[in-house]
């Protein structure tokens, strides 16, 4: 009986978080006079503090576990609602499908560069993405379009922000989005307007560029 308790109490405390103490008494008797020994076995006194902070770090690993869950289905929502819309305006993602990701990748015709509509809980993306795999190829081609800046921004409604991403292998071209975001389910239709829009935009201004500009850099 001891075993089975002590195995119920932990599961309890270890796995749901119930604050449970256990408590040993042991009778001992001295003439006519009886005494109790209180022994706390559970807790262990000496690892009390342990079995707390490691309670602890299940549950926020718990609770963390089920965000990440539900962030991922409301993604894979947003994209779905998302998609026919991306596909109309754009003319691809036709053979995208719904995703747990933050970003869709478009096709841009070349391998490693895509444009990329992107979801945040804050706000929103669109970008184009350049990762081929190679670095210093990633660059050229990012500094060949950046030559051409001037003109293209003056062409461009919204400030397009250049980055090199120091430290990372890839590079982006993008315009954000900051009104509104996945957590604003009631504003998805709007974003995903924008996020269409912005892609197109994209689409249109670069395409043309890299097509001279990828057969350059080969």
């Amino acid at each position: 009986m001891y075993k089975e308790v002590t195995s119920t109490v932990l599961w309890l405390r270890n796995y749901h978080g119930v604050d449970i103490t256990c408590i040993k008494v042991t009778p001992y008797m001295d003439g006519e006079k009886i005494y109790l020994v209180v022994e706390q076995i559970i807790p262990i006194q000496d690892i009390g503090d342990y079995q707390i902070r490691l309670t602890a770090k299940k549950q926020e690993e718990t609770i963390s576990s089920k965000e990440e869950a539900t962030r991922h289905k409301k993604r894979y929502n947003f994209w779905e609602q998302a998609l026919p819309i991306l596909r109309v305006k754009t003319g691809i993602f036709n053979n995208v499908s719904p995703t747990k990701d933050n970003w869709i990748a478009g096709a841009s015709g070349y391998s490693g560069v895509s444009f990329n509509p992107v979801i945040r809980m804050d706000g929103a993306r669109a970008e184009l993405y350049i990762d081929t795999g190679d670095e210093l190829r990633n660059t050229i081609i990012f500094q060949k379009l950046k030559s051409k800046e001037n003109e293209i921004n003056s062409s461009f409604s919204n400030e397009l922000i250049w980055q090199d991403l120091p430290g990372k292998r890839a590079c982006r071209i993008c315009v954000q989005y900051n009104s509104f975001g996945l957590n604003d389910v009631e504003h998805w239709d709007e974003i995903i307007d924008w996020l269409a829009d912005n892609i197109s935009t994209l689409i249109k201004i670069f395409k043309p560029l890299l097509d001279v500009t990828m057969k350059n850099s080969e």
